[in-house]
């Protein structure tokens, strides 16, 4: 989780990706979401709420994450077709 928030907030999508991979050989793709994407989400959410990241890094690290589950959308119906 402290991997993908870092990579989030970075605006590293390369790195987030290679998470959702590593992840993946424990996790199917709800529990990834529910497990790693979501608190990651909220930490990132609750950090600028107490001011510990900028208005900025938050907008980022947001549309970071929507690309990362585009992405990861689009390979998961590619490996269900």
């Amino acid at each position: 989780m402290d991997e993908l928030y870092r990579n989030l907030t970075q605006v590293d999508i390369k790195s987030s990706l290679q998470v959702y991979e590593k992840c993946k050989k424990t996790f199917d793709y709800s529990d990834f979401i529910d497990i790693i994407f979501k608190p990651t989400m909220s930490k990132i959410q609750d950090d600028l709420t107490n001011e510990k990241i900028s208005v900025v890094k938050e907008y980022v690290a947001k549309n970071v994450a929507v690309t990362l589950a585009k992405i990861i959308a689009d390979k998961q119906n590619k490996d269900n077709s």
